[in-house]
């Protein structure tokens, strides 16, 4: 495990394509927004109708569309899904996903999903299927069709029979006849853990790491909660870096948890291994479930965040809803500029005891958290976060390490 000391952030510049080098004080002044230009004899800046200074604002924001954007951004998008997937990323809630076909979509790819019926033969029974979401007969989305009581998904314009490996198990119109293997739909491979289906589209031998495992769910059987999936039209790293971002809370969550009155980040070390990127830092949180006092203000108490970046768009957070809880973030990119977001609580049953989680009350105040985040995230332009020209601060060191390792791992190509 290696340690990236926050202060000689400058050495990370050359991962983050950073047009301003990353300071520990604050710049002595602002550069000015449009170059200064000369004068012309009437006083106003030479070349000031058009194409002169006036202008020189908006042909800055122009240059950032037109084909060579165009051409910069396609090629972006190819390195970042050609990237993701080679991962395990979720693309369900397992309760959502029953023995109706349930569509979805992983790095521009259409899924169908279902569930087998527990008449389904060979123990396959309950288990999950996922195939890309087309007939190869005529195109058509299999996710409109229905499972029948052997668990082959049928096909809604003809009915053809598809098992969970693809292949065509029968095709009405042709009873008793051989059916040639090249008749198949695209398997993929799929797995059901921690309250979430997750897929790869990649072969074994081709994916880039095991899927995220989650302890305290999977292995501990802690009390949990799942949840409600968002669609955000943002890119998943720009969400994982928004997530990771200690700097905005007392600016943007002063209605939850945010404590506007200490706006000051101190420095903090962020470590790197493998498949990791992590950072702990302790905060002033303001209670978000609390009754403010006599002076209008919500009690503040200390929580200890403990940031855990599993490579490359989940991220395990400890302490976030108390101590002795984990939250877990993890992002599935739908295309190269949006994404569907998963999320689930964890609670240590020695501290909080074996009932069931108050799924209501936190999913109510994880909804205010979450929908400023998501106006932010989906503000943002560029969109693509390595398109961007950005100024690096000292508390943005998760955020540039993750950058880091994000560009060591292929995304920005």
């Amino acid at each position: 495990m290696t340690i990236v000391d926050p202060a000689p952030l400058a050495d990370l510049l050359g991962y983050v394509g950073a047009a301003t080098p990353i300071t520990t004080a604050p710049p002595v002044s602002a550069p000015s927004a449009v170059p200064s230009e000369p004068a012309s004899p009437d006083g106003q800046p030479a070349g000031a109708g058009r194409g002169g200074a006036v202008n020189s604002v908006v042909n800055a924001v122009w240059a950032t569309g037109g084909s060579a954007a165009t051409d910069r951004d396609a090629a972006l998008d190819a390195a970042f899904l050609a990237a993701s997937a080679r991962y395990w990323h979720p693309v369900a809630r397992a309760a959502d996903v029953g023995a109706a076909p349930v569509r979805a979509e992983l790095c521009d790819v259409p899924l169908v999903l279902w569930r087998r019926p527990a008449s389904a033969p060979g123990g396959a029974a309950g288990t999950v299927a996922a195939l890309v979401d087309r007939c190869p007969h005529r195109s058509v989305p299999l996710s409109g069709g229905q499972v029948d009581a052997d668990g082959r998904v049928r096909c809604p314009y003809h009915s053809w029979a598809f098992d969970g490996a693809g292949a065509c198990v029968d095709i009405p119109q042709q009873p008793g006849q051989k059916i040639p293997d090249l008749i198949a739909a695209r398997p993929v491979r799929v797995a059901e853990a921690a309250g979430l289906v997750w897929a790869c589209l990649a072969d074994e031998a081709d994916e880039a790491r095991p899927r995220p495992r989650f302890g305290e769910i999977e292995d501990l059987a802690w009390p949990h909660y799942v949840g409600t999936v968002q669609n955000w039209n943002g890119q998943a790293a720009r969400q994982v870096e928004n997530f990771c971002d200690i700097g905005h809370f007392s600016v943007l969550h002063t209605d939850t948890f945010g404590n506007d009155e200490v706006l000051a980040v101190d420095p903090y070390p962020v470590r790197r291994t493998e498949w990791t990127v992590e950072a702990d830092y302790r905060y002033p949180s303001v209670n978000p479930v609390a009754e403010p006092g006599p002076d209008g203000r919500r009690p503040v108490g200390e929580t200890a965040f403990q940031y855990r970046i599993e490579l490359p768009f989940a991220v395990w957070l400890g302490g976030a809803t108390g101590p002795s809880t984990v939250l877990f973030s993890v992002c599935a990119p739908t295309s190269a500029t949006t994404l569907r977001l998963y999320w689930m609580a964890a609670f240590d049953p020695a501290v909080y005891g074996d009932g069931p989680v108050d799924g209501v009350g936190l999913q109510a105040v994880e909804d205010r958290i979450w929908a400023p985040d998501k106006v932010i995230v989906e503000s943002q332009r560029p969109a693509r976060v390595f398109a961007a020209d950005e100024i690096h601060r000292a508390f943005d060191a998760l955020g540039v390490a993750y950058r880091k390792a994000l560009r060591e791992l292929g995304f920005a190509g």
